[in-house]
């Protein structure tokens, strides 16, 4: 199965909504500009389908989330509650596209690094990589599809 990137886009943009509020929204933004998606949250589905969804974007815009998450300041926040933030809202993100995909699936729990190059993801292939701006910060959601046997190349991100 294919999954629409508008798909992708209505569930990046709802989720985005209910953590910030409507009077924030994200932006589609050109996939071209530079990439700067340096916290990365991803959670794999395993199952009737098989892949992963990563979410990335500035640690400017992490502090961002999660400050609006915790209920704090941006600047104040820790380590472990920027990698919290960004790990829900992947799990938020990836449990939405889960539910679009074959199953029944499971959702693993998420993983979240931080980073200075790509996130490679073993034996997958890129399905949709949407990039969004809000408030000139940068976020991009990536979907994967683990690949057929014979076909297990990895795929950087």
């Amino acid at each position: 199965m294919t999954l629409d990137t508008l798909a992708v886009v209505e569930i990046a943009k709802n989720v985005w909504d209910s953590v910030l509020g409507a009077d924030d929204p994200l932006v589609i933004a050109d996939a071209s500009s530079a990439d700067d998606a340096l916290v990365t949250g991803c959670v794999t589905v395993s199952g009737g389908w098989e892949g992963a969804v990563a979410v990335g974007c500035s640690s400017a815009l992490a502090r961002r989330l999660t400050g609006a998450m915790f209920e704090t300041e941006p600047d104040v926040a820790s380590t472990d509650e920027v990698a919290d933030a960004i790990g829900e809202l992947a799990n938020m993100i990836g449990g939405n596209i889960k539910g679009l995909m074959p199953g029944p699936s499971t959702l693993s729990l998420p993983a979240v690094t931080v980073r200075e190059s790509g996130l490679v993801i073993p034996g997958c292939m890129l399905l949709v990589n949407q990039s969004f701006e809000l408030g000139g910060e940068r976020m991009r959601v990536q979907v994967l599809q683990r690949a057929a046997a014979g076909n297990q190349g990895e795929q950087r991100q």
